[in-house]
């Protein structure tokens, strides 16, 4: 093989590994990862990711900015707003492959999590197991999100009460079953208020920490358990 064949194919494998990275550092913001996993949940508009991410307006259009001109999120003008959502679903799974990641190099991140809820909050059984529950009809799936929210990316087999309505909602529960809660992503604190509240109640609920995409994946697609 020719010398000038090898300096050409490293050139090319160079542009390669210097584009993922380029890409890799993309997801190096904290601001920027926040955006984008909100983002997952459903589009939304600079005003609504500011509040809901602590950053200013200026700061989350200008991280906005960047990750539509990579293509990481798309942008739609509705009326006066312009509403953002995710450029693929890709991202989302990515995310969540970061974070498996970062909770299995940093006990720090490990040590983080488990102060997030208290010691029995998170499912005792695998992701797998716990939609074998789902699916032998012996648990459910209650997702907490706002009803726009899980309207847009709904969750297999689970069925939809806003954490505000869960204290009237659960009325309709039958205490037979096991609950497994999930809300905006494994660190938000949603779901763990909703275990609380449940077991209050007299349920047996746990915090389910996975994401939308990996629960539809195991299970098979449809709006609500029966």
């Amino acid at each position: 093989m020719k010398s000038g064949d090898n300096r050409e194919k490293r050139e090319v494998r160079d542009v390669i590994f210097g584009t993922v990275a380029a890409v890799a550092a993309l997801f190096g913001s904290e601001a920027r990862l926040k955006i984008m996993q909100l983002l997952s949940q459903s589009p939304r508009s600079v005003e609504e990711i500011a509040k809901l991410t602590g950053e200013s307006i200026a700061n989350t259009s200008q991280h906005l900015q960047r990750l539509l001109a990579e293509g990481l999120v798309s942008v739609r003008k509705d009326k006066i707003s312009r509403i953002y959502n995710l450029g693929s679903g890709s991202v989302s799974e990515f995310i969540e492959c970061l974070f498996d990641l970062a909770e299995e190099l940093s006990p720090g991140l490990r040590e983080a999590c488990s102060q997030l809820d208290k010691p029995g909050c998170t499912c005792p059984v695998g992701i797998k197991d716990a939609i074998e529950l789902v699916r032998s009809g012996k648990a459910r799936i209650i997702d907490l999100r706002p009803e726009t929210e899980s309207a847009y990316s709904p969750i297999s087999g689970a069925i939809n009460i806003p954490i505000e309505k869960l204290k009237t909602g659960a009325s309709a529960l039958p205490k037979n079953k096991k609950y497994y809660l999930v809300c905006r992503g494994r660190y938000c604190s949603g779901a763990g208020e909703g275990v609380k509240l449940l077991r209050a109640l007299g349920y047996e609920a746990y915090k389910l920490r996975s994401s939308h995409s990996r629960i539809n994946g195991e299970f098979p697609k449809r709006r609500n358990a029966k």
